[in-house]
């Protein structure tokens, strides 16, 4: 599930991205490297111009639940740690640390729900092709990873010692 948060999460951010970015060089007449999502969408420029606001309403509420999130990981992380261990504090602050990436997740779903409101259902089902797309490079690239991971780590081989 936390996978599946992930990815809604970096769709969003990089639609919303690309979006803005993207209609600000179409609109200069120049071409930039996200140029491909929106013609693969084929918004419209009223779409183009809902999801730049939509985007300009949530970006102060997101920056804040960001940063929320991150001091409430620091605040845990430093409580796990700490010289002190005081469990009711550590679960205090993974409380704390939960209930801020639950906030910064519902802002990203908010986000995601109105983007999709206003698609069509013909740019609806091209998002969707392209984000089983995205899965899939992402899983390859994961799986590439794990490979370099476990072929980088040798077990270590006992030390010889020369016999007296």
């Amino acid at each position: 599930m936390r996978i599946f948060t992930q990815i809604i999460f970096l769709l969003a951010v990089l639609l919303a991205g690309a979006f803005d970015a993207d209609a600000q060089r179409a609109a200069q007449g120049r071409r930039g490297g996200n140029v491909g999502l929106l013609r693969q969408l084929d918004l419209s420029p009223d779409q183009i111009k809902q999801i730049r606001e939509i985007n300009r309403e949530i970006a102060p509420r997101r920056i804040e639940a960001r940063q929320r999130l991150q001091a409430a990981n620091r605040v845990l992380d430093a409580s796990i740690y700490s010289d002190a261990l005081d469990e009711a504090q550590v679960a205090v602050n993974l409380k704390n640390f939960q209930n801020a990436q639950a906030a910064l997740s519902a802002i990203n779903f908010e986000t995601e729900l109105n983007i999709r409101k206003i698609l069509t259902p013909v740019q609806l089902a091209r998002f969707r092709e392209m984000r089983q797309q995205f899965n899939e490079r992402r899983q390859g690239g994961q799986r590439v990873r794990g490979a370099r991971r476990s072929n980088s780590v040798q077990p270590r081989q006992p030390a010889t010692r020369p016999q007296p």
